[in-house]
């Protein structure tokens, strides 16, 4: 039976639920690391369109969604970003949530 007022309680059984979300994006290296390969290859993004359509995908499906059409173009943007990423480290903070999930879920036997 469905019982809206659970909803309100918390979720001990659901442990990336009860993390917190770190909205501040301006301090997450993935945006200023994107904005710069873009920008070296001649390609500027909004910020905006990057966040509500882009964010999250994997570097060759956002490049390809992004309209770059040639491969080697692609490749050649994606391995520029690899080597701007050491750059960005001291805005990479550890996803606590995610990680003990992680870890509860291989200590259980579990593969991803």
């Amino acid at each position: 039976m469905f019982a809206p007022l659970a909803l309100t309680q918390a979720l001990p059984y659901l442990p990336l639920a009860q993390g917190s979300i770190d909205y501040q994006v301006e301090r997450r290296a993935d945006p200023g690391l994107i904005d710069r390969t873009l920008r070296e290859a001649g390609i500027v993004l909004d910020r905006t369109e990057y966040d509500t359509r882009f964010f999250g995908m994997r570097c060759a499906e956002f490049l390809a969604a992004l309209g770059i059409g040639d491969e080697a173009e692609r490749e050649r943007i994606r391995r520029r970003k690899i080597e701007l990423y050491p750059e960005y480290f001291d805005l990479v903070r550890l996803n606590r949530p995610l990680w003990d999930f992680a870890q509860s879920f291989r200590a259980a036997g579990g593969r991803a």
